[in-house]
């Protein structure tokens, strides 16, 4: 604010000569004699550089360096901090209220508002990936799948404004569950519950159903199509021959059977692992190894209940030979395949013949 400046020969009235009547009105910045009312001066005002002083009132410990302070750089940009700095507004009137409130707000908007969002946003994503890592690390997956889960839980951010931070064990393992799948690198739902039911202290098949029930739920909020669908996986059917100690000259000719097994409508929604499993035991069959595998073999490994993929093969046997690759030399006759509703007993005395 400028500061009222007065010429020190003005302070006596040249008309009445009373030098006691002369006043200086604060309001108006003018010097008045209230004797005869002349106006001896008018807008003594200083309008040289503005200053403030913004020391502390009342304290005068240390050296007086620096006291006062130039008022139109009250505002000067804080290098440091990289903030502008404000000034604060007082008074009690109305319109100081309003302006308070006004200035309050603003700050809140360019700090406070979304500044705080952000920050919930990134610890968010943070604990998220922590607990996306564990959980895939007990199943041995690399960076591929948790950057493919870090996709995921972002569109879900997206989809959903309230998405709370805090989720069950089951929603981390459908998402690997997902991401699995989605990198080609399939891991079923009952491998996850296995790998991860001991750190969530829940039983196998208790989580296994839980993550089910949650891969619904994402599939169908971030509109992953059709459950069942089929995907080739050649990761999935080279893990599952490999763990059967089979040729991987098998993998071809199975992928091209289920394949076709869901082309046709064969297996309707039966999960994808059963259908490997079985079209696996066919091609093994029908190429004569020398350990043929059994129903409780592929499914052990499989980690399906054998009943499913008896129900999957019983539904494919029929139609093999349509479903077989062109190229495919049998090294067995259809004919010698196991019958859908033998049990294992029968495998045993069927593969000395």
């Amino acid at each position: 604010m400028a500061e009222i400046a007065v010429n020190p020969s003005k302070t006596v009235c040249p008309a009445c000569k009373d030098g006691g009547a002369v006043v200086l009105d604060y309001s108006m910045g003018d010097l008045v004699c209230t004797s005869c009312g002349l106006v001896l001066e008018g807008n003594c005002l200083d309008q040289g550089a503005e200053w403030r002083n913004f020391g502390t009132e009342g304290v005068e410990n240390g050296q007086r360096v620096n006291e006062r302070e130039r008022g139109d750089r009250s505002n000067a940009h804080d290098m440091e901090s990289d903030e502008m700095g404000s000034t604060g507004i007082s008074g009690t009137t109305a319109a100081a209220r309003n302006l308070q409130k006004a200035h309050l707000s603003s700050d809140r908007a360019t700090s406070g508002g979304p500044v705080s969002t952000v920050k919930q946003e990134k610890k968010a994503l943070i604990m998220f990936k922590a607990k996306i890592q564990e959980t895939a690390g007990h199943l041995s997956l690399g960076n591929g799948i948790v950057n493919r889960c870090i996709g995921l839980y972002q569109d879900l951010v997206a989809k959903d404004d309230g998405l709370k931070q805090r989720h069950p064990i089951s929603w981390y393992c459908a998402l690997v569950h997902i991401a699995s799948t989605q990198e080609r690198a399939t891991r079923t739902i009952r491998e996850v519950a296995q790998a991860n039911a001991t750190a969530a202290g829940k039983g196998e098949a208790h989580l296994e159903k839980q993550i089910d029930k949650r891969v619904k739920q994402i599939s169908k909020t971030l509109g992953l199509g059709q459950l069942g669908a089929y995907v080739e996986d050649q990761e999935l059917m080279a893990r599952l021959v490999n763990r059967l100690y089979l040729s991987s000259q098998i993998c071809k000719p199975a992928s091209h059977i289920s394949k076709e097994a869901y082309k046709y409508g064969l297996v309707g929604k039966s999960p994808q692992t059963a259908i490997v499993a079985s079209s696996i035991l066919i091609v093994a069959w029908l190429l004569n190894v020398e350990a043929k595998p059994t129903f409780t073999n592929v499914s052990t490994i499989a980690k399906e209940p054998e009943a499913t993929v008896r129900a999957v093969y019983r539904n494919i046997h029929p139609h093999i030979r349509r479903l077989l690759p062109k190229d495919f030399v049998l090294q067995a006759s259809l004919e010698t395949l196991p019958n859908p509703r033998a049990d294992d007993n029968n495998f045993a005395h069927q593969t000395l013949l």
